[in-house]
């Protein structure tokens, strides 16, 4: 069976459970699945059926006519499968040489990876990476969305591009986390350039550069080799508490509530991933706030 007959069993259900068990095995199938789930927005034109027999019957009806083609409902959808599965093939030919690779976390899930040249990228829970392996060895650049840790290798410039900023290195250990209105570097080891709307922050081993909103915010910090939720716990340094809260709901998978008047309080501190009870403990008892848990675990509200 050549693909495009398979792509087209496949996409209109007729493929045996042993062919799609054997189609499944085959590395090009989570491709052709990512492909297959974005043109299932697309849906072929409605077809009236009155409409198209009247149409029919005047053809026919037209003796001048030296041709008549009658196309029936079944021959149409099959036109529209051939459409799809020539959409797929032009689909996964453009995302294998576009050499496009995409690496994400869900809630409460971390990950870690290498990239082409080695560099070592350690991802936290709901963060998403985009780079291009193709050209890696020409450029070597991604784009983050959420919050990851890299030791990278040395070489040319490393950017790490994101909403807020972008991060040049070269070979060095860094923490980059952008989430809403917080962007926040850490340096481990070596030296980093951040840069901001235009301006540029080094940073060396030992410091870290917050911007909350607007407002740029220098430290340093000592006797860590990385980032703590590594080690599954969130450290916060005068973080806005609404930040607090959205950090505690990607690590637990549940919805937390507080009044609105309570959001901006500046909380340091920190908190576990392994045990919630223990993590709002750690939120709340500081801020002399306590907290109410649903049956299910699923919902927080905070009380002033």
């Amino acid at each position: 069976m050549n693909k495009t007959t398979l792509l087209a069993r496949w996409l209109a259900g007729e493929l045996t459970e042993a062919e799609l068990r054997e189609f499944q095995k085959t590395e090009d199938y989570a491709v052709y699945a990512k492909i297959a789930e974005k043109a299932t927005q697309l849906s072929p034109p409605n077809f009236d059926t009155e409409k198209s027999y009247s149409a029919i019957n005047e053809r026919r009806n037209n003796r001048n006519s030296s041709k008549r083609t009658i196309f029936s409902l079944q021959s149409l959808q099959y036109a529209w499968r051939v459409a799809a599965v020539l959409a797929i093939v032009a689909g996964s030919y453009f995302f294998f040489n576009s050499g496009t690779t995409e690496i994400s976390t869900g809630i409460a899930e971390k990950s870690e990876f290498n990239l082409p040249d080695a560099s070592n990228v350690s991802i936290n829970a709901l963060s998403h990476i985009t780079y291009n392996k193709k050209k890696w060895k020409q450029h070597r650049s991604l784009t983050l969305n959420g919050e990851a840790f890299f030791k990278v290798t040395k070489g040319n410039t490393f950017d790490v591009k994101t909403n807020s900023g972008i991060v040049t290195v070269v070979g060095t250990e860094f923490n980059v986390k952008q989430r809403n209105d917080l962007f926040e570097v850490a340096c481990y080891e070596g030296v980093v350039k951040v840069t901001h709307l235009n301006k540029n922050y080094l940073l060396t081993e030992g410091m870290g550069v917050q911007i909350i909103n607007g407002v740029v915010t220098k430290h340093s910090f000592k006797g860590t080799f990385a980032p703590s939720w590594i080690q599954n716990e969130s450290d916060f340094k005068s973080i806005p508490l609404r930040e607090v809260l959205a950090e505690l709901e990607l690590h637990y998978d549940l919805k937390v509530t507080a009044p609105e008047n309570i959001q901006n309080i500046l909380y340091s501190g920190t908190f576990s991933h392994n045990n919630l009870e223990s993590a709002l403990k750690s939120i709340c008892l500081p801020l002399q706030l306590s907290y109410t848990l649903s049956n299910n675990d699923k919902r927080v509200t905070i009380h002033e």
